[in-house]
């Protein structure tokens, strides 16, 4: 539906997917993204459960000093910090977006107002994304998506 929004989680690895079925050209096999016609059709359609992200902090050319991953999820956001190359985690990022955010438009803003790693009665949901994430990246680096 042109011109209507959408609330679906979706990478920036699906565009690639996306424009082939667009140009009615069959994508490769093994590809880590997904489609999002189905979702262009019906704003309301999941394609994804969770959305990953990857960068580096601060971003230089040549190095970083840290890199953050986050698994996003339609309730929240977890990024692990991880300080390279020892690939050691530094420190870890838990955001809500289930909390009413003020509408912009009709659009949720999602702030993320506050880090709630460490909040007392986030841990089930700090462990449950910790291990989705490294769920999701040991399935991405075995190209098992």
């Amino acid at each position: 539906m042109p011109g209507v929004a959408s609330e679906s989680l979706v990478e920036a690895v699906d565009l690639y997917p996306t424009l082939s079925e667009l140009a009615g050209l069959t994508a490769p096999e093994g590809l880590a993204g997904r489609s999002l016609v189905p979702i262009l059709a019906i704003p309301d359609a999941k394609i994804r459960d969770h959305a990953l992200s990857q960068f580096p902090r601060p971003w230089r050319k040549q190095g970083q000093d840290f890199m953050g991953y986050s698994i996003r999820t339609s309730s929240h956001r977890y990024t692990r910090w991880v300080s390279w190359p020892s690939r050691q985690t530094v420190s870890e990022e838990l955001y809500e977006y289930e909390s009413p955010a003020e509408p912009l438009g009709g659009i949720r803003l999602g702030a993320e107002s506050g880090n709630l790693v460490e909040t007392v009665g986030y841990e089930a949901i700090r462990e449950r994304l910790r291990d989705r994430l490294d769920e999701v990246l040991q399935s991405r680096l075995n190209g098992s998506w």
